[in-house]
């Protein structure tokens, strides 16, 4: 990539849920989130970052600004321009027609304006958002795609519900267990598989991380009918399409017990632990490295079919990984494949104690997917 001409990033935060979506539980401390990243990226970087929040000051984040706001990001880009976009808030699906995915939804942010469709509207049983409201992965990705010059990245970070391949781009990329089960469905990436991380870091995590209190909150938001009862979402008949959050989890306590050593390159890396392979699909699996593209990353808080959590007085546990991350020059230090890893483990450890303490609870990880072939043995630009 051309050397680094200037840093710019969007953090769009949206914590409360009123009018047409009163049903929608509060996303706690989403703001907080917001400007914490665009905090550390300014510290760290030098971003020069754009908040979008609905705390009353400035322009709210509904899909026009949020759209607006993005657009400007990507247009004024140039050849060498690092960018960031980052959404905290509320994720769902509506129901593709097209035949584009293959789980059969679209993976939709939820601004503030959306509504649900009118009552003898919808084409599928349950109501769904009124696509017009939403933003979805098709409009993202069209956007970023084909507006970003040659030469500039763009690193996008979702803390949502339903955010695995919200932005929709081509090759996907998650970490799995080494021993395949059914739900492994991806290519093994043979010779770039192995994680690297100390093979007791989750073991680790859990034995000095134990603030999670004996009783969750649960918030709720989605694409389908709301249920005054539960606080939850109906969702299709494969998936609850809900934003949960979690009542108290601190997110602290220091990876420890780190054996690292250098690589060839003089990057950090660590002894692999064997345990975990990186699996991938992509919808071009002959597309070869080009300097003639953008690099677009998308780091997701979740799998599509999953649901993103977080706490009252911390927030999001993806977004405050993703800080420790940038705290500990994760995304300089490490090559793109380790920090696959080491971002996994670190929000699995978080993940597995909400689903502890809340039984048949599907475990939050990590998904990551990008508009080119991505070179894992590269550090990914920031």
């Amino acid at each position: 990539m051309p050397p680094c001409l200037r840093r710019r990033a969007l953090c769009v935060g949206i914590q409360r849920y009123e009018g047409d979506r009163a049903l929608l539980t509060e996303v706690p401390r989403a703001h907080q989130d917001a400007k914490n990243l665009g905090k550390a990226l300014k510290a760290k970087y030098n971003y020069d970052v754009t908040l979008l929040l609905d705390d009353g000051i400035g322009d709210e984040p509904n899909k026009a600004n949020i759209m607006d706001a993005l657009t400007k990001l990507v247009t004024e880009a140039k050849p060498g321009d690092r960018l960031f976009f980052h959404y905290s808030g509320h994720g769902g699906q509506v129901t593709n027609y097209d035949g584009s995915e293959e789980d059969g939804f679209d993976e939709v942010l939820v601004p503030i304006g959306a509504k649900m469709e009118e009552p003898g509207q919808s084409k599928t049983p349950k109501p769904e958002w009124d696509k017009d409201t939403v933003i979805q992965d098709d409009e993202l990705n069209k956007l970023v795609t084909s507006k970003l010059p040659p030469g500039c990245s763009l690193i996008v970070v979702f803390d949502c519900c339903h955010s695995g391949t919200a932005m929709d781009l081509k090759h996907e990329r998650w970490c799995a267990s080494r021993s395949p089960s059914s739900e492994d469905s991806g290519r093994l990436l043979d010779g770039q598989s192995l994680c690297s991380e100390p093979e007791s870091i989750s073991d680790i995590n859990d034995e000095t991380d134990t603030s999670l209190t004996s009783t969750l909150s649960c918030w709720s938001a989605g694409n389908r009918t709301l249920s005054k009862d539960s606080h939850s979402a109906s969702g299709s008949t494969r998936t609850r399409s809900t934003r949960h959050m979690s009542g108290s989890i601190v997110l602290s306590g220091e990876v420890m017990g780190i054996n690292a050593s250098q690589s060839p390159t003089g990057l950090r890396r660590y002894r692999k632990c064997r345990s975990l392979v990186l699996r991938g699909a992509s919808k071009d699996p002959h597309e070869e490295c080009s300097d003639n593209q953008p690099c677009i990353f998308l780091l997701a808080a979740c799998a599509d079919d999953n649901n993103a959590w977080g706490g009252k007085k911390k927030g999001g546990l993806f977004v405050n990984v993703l800080l420790e991350c940038i705290k500990k020059d994760y995304f300089t230090q490490l090559i793109l494949k380790d920090l696959l890893f080491q971002t996994h483990h670190l929000l699995r450890s978080k993940a597995k104690k909400v689903a502890k303490a809340r039984p048949g609870t599907k475990i939050q990880e990590l998904r990551f997917s990008s508009h080119t072939l991505p070179d894992l043995n590269s550090v990914i630009p920031i």
